[in-house]
């Protein structure tokens, strides 16, 4: 775990790994050289005379995660100073930690003032750390995150941060980590969200009740309580895609109470999935009686997309009960992306129109078959026994949709080559295995 965070560090904040080493989770072998002569003033006063006193323990507190206790130990006198200062008074040991103009002993000093502030949980200590600037938060951040983390906790750093930015990235491991710790990811979302939010503290939020509503839904949805606009139709998307994950019918008849808009339509569309997973005949039933449009359209392939990943002929014989040309075409897309078929090619236009083949599928039918090469022209496309169609002038999905059908149907191509001559191939569609 601290080699994660090392590195991570490392990456956002551009600092050598070396140099992170030394100066914010530094051995406590190179922490004490040279340490009492560099306090500033107002560090000394806030931190009392402790520069010769051996290294301080960091307490169970109520923030401490219990596996990790009196583990975490001061590494260096400037750990101590800012833990002891902490303990005195967290805003004057702020204020006393940007007096220290030498970086290593600055971060040192808040990496033991922020394991202080991390017993008192994150609303505290997440708004003390917008006080620092820019280059200190980092660490800080950090520091935070391993108190609280379980000893055995890991997540997928690089990942969370860039998708959700370092504040919520690092919270975010509170719900990715093995065991989850959903309480803390609560409060560090809620602590976020009471300063400048983003869209990365949102979505923590978001996920967070996600969670929660899986036990207890109302709780979940008080989280979000005082969110508008967007935030508030992402928000309640996430509530019922959790509770849906485990009472459908009862999630659906909650988003039924709400008036028809996106809040609605939005919150719908995120219980397909989980819905589907669980009951997908009744999923199926409640997207084909959405009112149509795009909602709908989205409804029936995520309906379509579970449903064929546990049972693809049930799937395939409801699609094509569908009556309506277009719900029966969301569905079969559905389908595609669970169990896709087809023959291995990725299409491409030059800048006439003109559909080419960009690349053949490694092992795929087409490659297989040995009678068509990238870049060939497509001219046309037709059944065996059926004749062709003249693709000249269709759209590139359109062409796509021909390509597409059930495992070992044969599909036929008109192509030309380089020398220009058409010729005519069959090939046999098959599983693709995307990578």
């Amino acid at each position: 775990m601290r080699s994660v965070l090392l590195a991570l560090v490392s990456l956002v904040v551009g600092i050598g790994v070396g140099a992170l080493c030394d100066s914010w989770f530094g051995r406590a072998s190179q922490g004490r050289e040279g340490v009492r002569g560099g306090v500033p003033a107002a560090a000394r006063a806030v931190g009392a005379d402790i520069g010769g006193a051996a290294p301080a323990s960091v307490g169970s507190g109520a923030g401490v995660s219990p596996s990790r206790g009196t583990a975490l130990v001061m590494a260096s006198d400037f750990e101590a100073r800012g833990y002891e200062a902490a303990a005195r008074s967290a805003e004057e040991a702020i204020a006393a930690a940007k007096e220290i103009k030498n970086p290593r002993e600055r971060a040192e000093f808040l990496r033991g003032l922020f394991l202080k502030l991390a017993e008192a949980g994150p609303a505290k200590a997440l708004a003390l750390m917008r006080q620092l600037e820019e280059g200190d938060r980092a660490g800080a951040l950090l520091t935070l995150a391993y108190a609280w983390m379980p000893e055995s906790g890991s997540a997928p750093f690089g990942s969370l941060i860039r998708s959700y930015g370092l504040e919520a990235g690092l919270g975010y491991q509170f719900l990715k980590a093995e065991p989850p710790n959903l309480e803390m990811a609560v409060q560090w979302a809620q602590a976020l969200m009471s300063g400048q939010r983003s869209r990365g503290s949102v979505s923590l939020l978001g996920a967070a009740a996600r969670e929660m509503a899986k036990t207890d839904p109302t709780r979940a949805y008080e989280l979000g309580k005082d969110l508008t606009g967007w935030e508030r139709d992402r928000f309640v998307g996430e509530v019922a895609a959790g509770w849906a994950s485990v009472d459908p019918m009862a999630a659906a008849e909650w988003v039924g109470q709400f008036p028809a808009g996106s809040l609605r339509d939005r919150a719908l569309l995120a219980m397909m999935k989980p819905w589907a997973e669980k009951d997908p005949a009744s999923a199926a039933s409640a997207a084909a009686a959405l009112g149509g449009g795009e909602a709908r359209a989205e409804a029936l392939q995520s309906v379509a997309q579970q449903w064929a990943a546990q049972d693809e002929a049930r799937a395939r014989a409801w699609a094509a009960s569908l009556a309506d040309p277009s719900a029966r075409a969301a569905a079969e897309a559905g389908i595609w992306n669970a169990k896709p078929v087809g023959v291995g090619l990725a299409l491409r236009t030059d800048p006439s129109g003109a559909v080419l083949i960009g690349g053949l599928m490694e092992g795929g039918p087409a490659a297989r078959s040995g009678q068509v090469r990238e870049n060939d022209r497509i001219v046309a496309v037709g059944v065996p026994g059926q004749g062709l169609v003249d693709i000249r002038g269709m759209k590139l999905d359109q062409v796509v949709g021909m390509l597409r059908g059930a495992k070992g149907s044969a599909v036929m191509l008109q192509v030309t080559g380089a020398d220009g001559a058409p010729r005519t191939v069959s090939v046999v569609r098959d599983d693709l295995k995307l990578k």
